[in-house]
């Protein structure tokens, strides 16, 4: 998929511990009932997916059951969510390991590049390559690299998922503010950070059933 060298806003991922449970609601929330998006073999997990227009899309995603239980904790806190939450976004960029470097001169590293996959229901495989850090409180506020390599623009989640939603915008929250906001100065992210008491990432959807905001 063609990028610029500024990283573009890709996807906001909401995980629960209840995929079809929260997708449902979402669905009674908005009017739009996510698609099936597949499941990320090896991972443990599973999501479902809605358009938010041009390259950006909303992930649910969840635990796996009809996948063996993987060694490693299942992502996003699946393990331990008390509730649905929205616990990170992307930004593609078609430079991953350039931007990759940006991020780490900035004092922060997203962590290593791993190559992903999705098998979706039609049975086509959708592969990417992805930073996978440690997760840590508040650190879903900055958000990780994802590279779609030669994935068209036709083939793309954003393209190929249900319609009827809309990104209003995304506030970003932290204690530390000035150096959330400076890693995201470096990777060239257009986002102002709050100051605040406790970390926390919170995006507000146009929908027909009016605006909804997910925290």
């Amino acid at each position: 998929m063609t990028r610029t060298d500024r990283p573009d806003f890709d996807h906001l991922v909401y995980a629960t511990r209840d995929l079809s449970a929260t997708s449902a609601d979402l669905a009674a929330r908005t009017g739009v009932e996510p698609s099936g998006g597949g499941r990320h073999d090896g991972v443990g997990t599973q999501n479902r997916l809605a358009s938010l227009g041009d390259t950006g899309y909303l992930e649910l995603i969840g635990p796996d059951p009809d996948q063996p239980r993987p060694a490693a904790p299942l992502p996003f806190s699946l393990d331990s969510l008390d509730r649905p939450r929205l616990m990170g976004w992307a930004v593609a960029t078609s430079d991953l390991e350039d931007t990759l470097a940006r991020a780490r001169a900035a004092g922060h590293d997203p962590g290593e590049i791993v190559a992903m996959s999705r098998t979706r229901p039609s049975g086509e495989v959708l592969a990417w390559r992805m930073t996978v850090g440690e997760e840590m409180p508040g650190s879903n506020v900055i958000p990780f690299l994802i590279d779609w390599g030669a994935t068209s623009a036709d083939a793309h989640p954003a393209a190929t998922s249900a319609l009827g939603l809309e990104l209003v915008g995304i506030r970003a929250m932290h204690p530390d503010a000035g150096r959330i906001q400076a890693v995201l100065d470096a990777l060239g992210v257009e986002l102002r950070v709050e100051a605040a008491p406790q970390a926390a990432l919170e995006a507000t959807l146009a929908t027909p059933r009016g605006r909804v905001v997910l925290h």
